[in-house]
């Protein structure tokens, strides 16, 4: 028994040694292998969005394209103090998105909705994105806690990835909910598989690089074999039955979401930076249920709308392309509230 444990007590022992040598090589060869990864444990795992930030954090964000801070305020947002209640004088938006409108390394002051407050008087943005989030978790962001502050206006972000990411129940290594369709043309939540060891993992293997090495070389080989005829466009942008059904459940969600908003007197708006034909159709739709669309065209080139060819977040000058977009239309199509906001 004692020759069996001393053997089993070695193979553990060279395991640890290997997986250590492992870990130093991967930060020699690829230091920037976790330029991807929210640093700091930013995120805890939240039983009904899957998971979401954490109040009162700080973390540095170091990559080869920029190094900057993000920091949340006590409600677990990535904003200034706030206060639920607002004055009378003060147009309240509460902006949901993810790691784009949330600020994927950029100073929180370049950020387009830190842009509005500076560009309009008596405008108060509240960002309330979370990196990763789809639609779906957008939503419920807002059914948990958006109803409970005093606010004027819910915008929601409609992206490629934010309708994509509707699609899926686990993603980024982490189970999130999702929507289906439901009895009566109702819907109902699949709420995420909050597990113990999902927790664990998370918080264990954060400081490490390995795991994240690892995971990205199954990523690829799992892109090279996936089959050539399947979908990679988002949800319902398509002539298939099932493209279309996703659609429609994409559609039912908005409505639930519109109706979420009439119960607490929000006005309803969607931000949108689809590609021309998918604008198209959910601008015909926004038509047909009376919600506000704000369309805005980003040009993805070389003169720095991206980072780099591995990084495709907004740069300050794109977030300075959006809050442009966004008071144009303003001043287009609401000259009364404007006025009241300067230039």
């Amino acid at each position: 028994m004692r020759k069996l444990l001393l053997s089993i007590g070695l193979v553990l022992a060279s395991l640890l040694v290997v997986l250590v040598a492992l870990e130093i090589g991967v930060r020699i060869l690829s230091p920037h292998e976790k330029d991807h990864v929210i640093p700091g444990r930013l995120f805890k795992i939240d039983e009904n969005l899957g998971w979401r930030l954490k109040s009162n954090w700080k973390s540095r964000h170091e990559t080869r394209y920029f190094d900057v801070i993000y920091e949340t305020n006590s409600h677990g947002w990535r904003d200034e103090p706030r206060d639920t209640r607002k004055s009378d004088n003060v147009h309240r938006v509460l902006q949901f998105g993810d790691s784009q409108v949330f600020g994927w390394g950029v100073s929180i002051d370049d950020r387009f909705s830190n842009l509005l407050e500076k560009k309009a008087d008596d405008l108060e943005v509240w960002n309330m994105a979370v990196p990763g989030y789809g639609l779906d978790q957008e939503i419920l962001a807002y059914e948990y806690g958006g109803g409970s502050i005093e606010a004027d206006e819910v915008v929601l972000f409609v992206s490629e990835q934010t309708l994509l990411r509707t699609t899926r129940d686990y993603i980024y290594d982490k189970s999130k909910p999702v929507f289906r369709h439901g009895q009566d043309e109702g819907l109902f939540v699949k709420p995420p598989i909050d597990t113990f060891e999902t927790r664990i993992v998370y918080e264990l293997l954060n400081p490490f690089f390995l795991p994240y090495f690892v995971q990205r070389r199954l990523r690829i080989i799992k892109s090279k074999w996936r089959s050539a005829g399947e979908s990679r466009s988002p949800a319902g942008f398509g002539n298939t039955s099932e493209e279309n059904e996703s659609w429609n459940l994409v559609e039912r969600m908005i409505l639930r979401a519109h109706d979420t908003a009439k119960k607490h007197n929000h006005r309803f708006s969607l931000l949108s930076t689809l590609e021309d034909d998918k604008e198209t159709v959910l601008q015909q739709f926004c038509i047909e249920n009376e919600i506000r669309l704000l369309a805005v065209d980003i040009n993805v080139d070389d003169d720095g709308t991206v980072f780099g060819e591995h990084d495709s977040h907004w740069t300050p000058k794109t977030h300075g392309m959006v809050a442009d977009a966004i008071l144009s239309d303003w001043k287009k199509t609401e000259i009364d509230v404007m006025e009241s906001y300067g230039d």
